[in-house]
């Protein structure tokens, strides 16, 4: 999560050309250069995302570390956790982001894997 996060500052600093584009085409609709403002950084914001998977997680580490059984539980984390992976994957467009979302999917494939074993 935090490579997701050091990646979209890294991208932002790498690529101030991205910005200045939308301000160029727009230069004489303030109102069109507002609302291209607003809808790249919805699209690009994986804020939500990255909190969720951080709840994910800690709920994960609390039902591993509870006694009991957690399989099912884990398992449907395990589809959350993927969910949100997705959603980040499919929201960047900078190369670095996709490749630490592979990994994360990959990571959280084989968890699910493992889940599938645990009652």
């Amino acid at each position: 999560i935090g490579n997701l996060d050091n990646s979209i500052k890294d991208f932002i600093q790498n690529n101030p050309d991205f910005i200045l584009d939308v301000l160029r085409k727009y230069q004489d609709e303030q109102n069109k250069i507002e609302q291209e403002i607003a809808i790249i950084a919805i699209k690009q914001d994986i804020t939500e995302e990255l909190d969720r998977l951080k709840v994910h997680i800690s709920s994960m580490q609390d039902l591993l570390n509870s006694s009991g059984i957690v399989g099912k539980k884990l398992d449907f984390l395990s589809q959350e956790l993927n969910r949100e992976v997705n959603t980040i994957c499919s929201k960047s467009q900078y190369s670095a982001l996709t490749k630490i979302g592979i990994e994360m999917k990959t990571l959280v494939d084989q968890f699910r894997e493992q889940v599938q074993n645990v009652e």
